[in-house]
């Protein structure tokens, strides 16, 4: 990392306060990624006309490398970092990304997961998307290791299963337009910050990997936001190294689950994910797997003072928004379940 090249100018303007956009990254693991991520960006708005900063929070790391302390000091040097935060433990890829929108001065928050990599006009697109529909977070198409056509689009939603995590649609409802979706992926999208923090951003109690996507996308709509995706706007995602996150067998993940399904969904829905669950393979803890009831119970308990808080605020019932996404062709599997 040390002689990795500085491909871009030195004649950023200054950080006055506002901007149009503030880029957010959660970084933990191969610092190459984020070097390409950051790169990228800076790559595909050089000309653009846009202002834009950083918002960086590194997480699981004893220390900053050498490589990553440099990217630092470059990008402060240019006054292009909003915030730069350092924890030493590894937090939930949630609770990350909010840490690092806290001093955000961009009209529009766009996230990216430190090994994706936007297309041409990404942002500019982006913007223009949100502005012409009205969306509130716009999501962008998945597409890996670039110059394929192999693409993701929105999640199925669903409560069988991997409960929420089930391969993404594959072909899109409108291939030349964006459209509305239940939910879809978090490796890039975007939001208006006034949308965010009407909505609170994300919840702060997840646990490593899981449940953050379906939790965030819903509980937009339940607060009467309007959650998009655009087939045009594409990110590409590459592989990283193991950054140690829960997968789907791991107790985060059911708990993650849990605690998402009880906040949108209250008892019924925890209830149906647990019962899938049983069914579902787990992977062995080094302390030893937590049995899957007590996991229900902690969950329930975990999540229920800001279900109560949802209930609250939100401008539709869950049924209503269910019978919307119908109205509207959204596509979920809901009634399989």
């Amino acid at each position: 990392m040390d002689n990795l090249p500085l491909l871009i100018p030195q004649n950023f303007p200054v950080n006055n306060g506002n901007k149009d956009i503030t880029i957010i990254i959660a970084h933990r693991g191969d610092e190459l990624g984020l070097w390409a991520t950051l790169h990228a960006c800076e790559a595909e708005l050089l000309g653009t006309g846009l202002t834009w900063e950083y918002g960086i929070a590194v997480n699981g790391q004893p220390k900053l490398g050498a490589g990553l302390d440099r990217m630092r000091r470059h990008f402060e040097g240019d006054g292009k970092i909003c915030s730069f935060t350092h924890n030493v433990e590894p937090v939930a890829p949630p609770t990350a990304r909010q840490l690092a929108t806290e001093a955000a001065n961009g009209k529009y928050l766009f996230f990216f997961d430190n090994h994706c990599i936007p297309s041409r006009g990404y942002f500019a697109r982006g913007i223009e998307s949100m502005e012409k529909y009205g969306i509130d977070i716009l999501h962008s198409t998945t597409r890996y290791y670039g110059g394929t056509d192999y693409s993701y689009y929105e999640y199925v939603l669903s409560l069988q299963r991997d409960f929420w995590t089930r391969r993404p649609f594959e072909t899109p409802v409108d291939p030349e337009k964006p459209y509305p979706v239940a939910m879809a992926g978090h490796g890039g999208f975007a939001a208006r910050r006034a949308a965010w923090e009407a909505i609170g951003g994300y919840w702060q109690g997840f646990m490593g990997w899981g449940g953050e996507e379906s939790y965030l996308d819903l509980k937009a709509w339940l607060l009467g936001h309007k959650v998009w995706i655009d087939p045009k706007l594409v990110h590409y995602h590459f592989s990283s190294d193991d950054r140690g996150d829960s997968r789907h067998i791991h107790d985060n993940f059911f708990r993650n689950m849990m605690l998402c399904a009880n906040i949108i969904g209250g008892e019924a829905w925890m209830n149906t994910g647990y019962e899938s669950f049983v069914k579902y393979p787990r992977r062995k803890e080094p302390g030893g797997v937590v049995p899957l009831y007590d996991l229900l119970m902690e969950s329930h308990e975990r999540s229920t003072p800001h279900a109560q808080w949802l209930a609250q605020r939100r401008t539709k019932s869950l049924d209503e928004l269910l019978v919307y996404f119908d109205t509207c062709g959204i596509r979920t599997r809901l009634k399989e379940a």
